[in-house]
């Protein structure tokens, strides 16, 4: 697309005005494909992704209220904190109901105990009407009893024995008596402490449940903010969208006319092109005569550098063969030379000769 815009001549604005919808259409299409946002259930699901979008979404509140993600995120948040919540609050009533059940019990235990000292106190004095008191400055000690442990556990036997006197036996009824109350003082202290400790665990879950409450009106408020947030965004869309519509219609209009320019422009580059593609005919038919010039001019300085050699050769082959001739006469008159020299020679052995026989 690219190396069409050199064929319009260039025009870099009549390119994009041309391209301006694809370009808008593929637009919509990337946004419309974008991928939807993660649900309530899966934040839920997932607590990492929970906490890593809660971390997020903190960073840019105002972003945040209009992000879908945001918000499923916060929901998803609250529904787990209430649950949460829920099963605190069900433990607490849970060990409420456990701890009324044993005081109840212990309770019931002591009340027995107690009927049976006074039982067995009316046995003694019907047995001995006039009791003996314990005398003055000796107080009867009952072993400690810590809490949880029945009174018919750690408390010592009450029962009489054969050999007991009607004396002891009012003896051990008081003391029976005395343990008792200091028991039942002690459970109603043990009682208070966890009436108190569970009044503090109600007012804290009530607590908690108005913290809840605010949360969930918060909540409320933010999805009222999100939802005229998003009747905005959809008012501001639907503007944008006529606004564009418009544009198109603007742009339309304008991609008509330089539709007609185009062509206006088309016809001149064919026009231009023609002449063009004539001068470069005509380069091409000189281009080729010149090669013909040159060819014919090649051959013939290749015809005139041939003749040179010839008649270079010819007179290479002069020369050579007016050496070879004197070559051979100085050879011949080597050999005549050397034919004169064994003459002299030959002389020469004969004068000798000739010389000793005389």
């Amino acid at each position: 697309m690219i190396g069409m815009c050199p064929l319009w001549g260039g025009d870099k604005e009549l390119y994009s005005v041309k391209w301006a919808p694809v370009i808008l259409a593929v637009i919509l299409l990337a946004a419309c494909a974008k991928e939807e946002a993660r649900t309530v259930e899966y934040f839920m699901n997932n607590e990492y992704s929970l906490e890593s979008t809660l971390v997020r979404c903190s960073a840019d509140r105002d972003a945040a209220r209009r992000d879908a993600e945001c918000i499923n995120a916060r929901m998803a948040n609250d529904r787990m904190a209430a649950t949460e919540q829920a099963t605190k609050r069900e433990a607490a009533d849970r060990e409420f109901e456990r701890m009324r059940s044993s005081i109840r019990q212990r309770q019931n235990k002591e009340q027995q105990a107690r009927l049976r000292a006074e039982q067995q106190a009316n046995n003694s004095r019907t047995a001995s009407p006039t009791p003996r008191r314990p005398p003055a400055g000796v107080t009867t000690r009952s072993p400690p009893i810590t809490l949880g442990t029945s009174p018919g556990s750690s408390a010592p036997s009450t029962q009489t024995t054969p050999n007991s006197t009607p004396q002891q036996q009012s003896g051990s009824a008081l003391a029976e008596l005395q343990r008792l109350e200091q028991e039942r003082l002690r459970t109603q202290d043990a009682v208070a402490r966890e009436t108190l400790r569970l009044q503090e665990q109600r007012r804290l879950a009530e607590l908690a449940a108005a913290q809840e409450t605010l949360r969930l009106e918060e909540q409320r408020r933010l999805s009222r903010e999100v939802a005229a947030a998003d009747t905005l965004r959809m008012e501001e869309q639907r503007r944008l969208a006529d606004q564009a519509a418009a544009s198109r219609a603007v742009e339309q209009k304008a991609l008509r006319l330089e539709k007609e320019r185009a062509e206006q422009l088309r016809a001149e580059i064919a026009a231009l092109e023609s002449a063009r593609e004539a001068e470069r005919e005509a380069i091409r038919r000189a281009e080729a005569e010149r090669h013909v010039q040159e060819r014919l001019a090649r051959e013939a300085e290749e015809r005139r550098m041939a003749e040179e050699r010839a008649r270079e050769a010819g007179r290479i082959q002069a020369e050579i063969q007016a050496l070879e001739e004197e070559r051979r006469n100085q050879q011949a008159k080597q050999e005549e030379a050397d034919r004169a020299q064994r003459e002299l020679e030959d002389r020469l052995k004969a004068l000798d000769n000739s010389g000793d026989g005389s």
